[in-house]
C-alpha cells in the first residue's frame, strides 16, 4: 500500500535552514520519495495532510546496551517457571516499541549472550519489525574487575 503524506516540513539534512515541503511517498513502510510533485500518486494510494507538522529522518541510537533495559521476566509464586526463550519475545517487544519511536538504527556497544545477534536475524528474515542493529556480541576486555559485575558481557583477553 502506498501512502503520500502532504503539506509537512520535511528535514532533509543537518543544516536547519534546509528544509522542503512537499509531498512524501511512502510504500510497504519505507519512504520511496520525497519533494517528487511530478509524481502523482499511484491509484488507490491514501492522502494524509500534515499541515503544520515537521518529518525527520530516522534517529540513530550510538550507544546503546539493547536488551539490557527492557524489564525481565519473573515468575510468579506457584507458577510455572520463565522458559528459555520467554526473553526473546520481550526483546522483540523492546525492538519494535523502540522502531515506533523512530529509532531507526540502534549500535550496540555490548550485550548479554546472542539474544541480539539472534533478534537482529529474525528481523532480517522477517520476523518482526524494529531498527537496523549494529551488534558487537560480547565484549571484549583485559581482565579486571568490572567484567566480573557484568557476567555474560564481557569476554576477558590479556596478552
Amino acid at each position: 500500500m502506498t501512502v503520500t503524506l502532504t503539506g509537512a516540513t520535511v528535514v532533509e539534512s543537518l543544516d536547519p535552514v534546509s528544509v522542503a515541503v512537499g509531498p512524501l511517498a511512502v510504500e510497504q513502510g519505507r519512504i520511496a520519495r520525497v519533494n517528487d510533485a511530478e509524481a502523482p500518486p499511484p491509484a488507490g494510494a491514501e492522502t494524509i495532510e500534515l499541515a503544520r507538522c515537521t518529518l525527520l529522518p530516522g534517529l540513530i541510537d550510538a550507544h546503546s546496551h539493547v536488551g539490557v533495559s527492557f524489564p525481565q521476566p519473573t515468575a510468579s509464586h506457584g507458577a510455572e517457571p520463565i522458559l528459555p526463550g520467554t526473553a526473546a519475545h520481550f526483546l522483540a517487544a523492546e525492538l519494535r516499541e523502540t522502531l515506533r519511536m523512530g529509532i531507526t538504527t540502534m549500535r550496540d556497544v555490548g550485550s548479554y549472550g546472542d539474544l541480539v545477534v539472534e533478534a537482529r536475524q529474525a528481523m532480517r528474515y522477517g520476523a518482526f519489525a524494529g531498527p537496523r542493529l549494529l551488534t558487537c556480541g560480547r565484549i571484549v576486555s583485559p581482565t579486571s574487575p568490572g567484567g566480573r559485575f557484568f557476567a555474560g558481557m564481557y569476554r576477558e583477553a590479556d596478552g
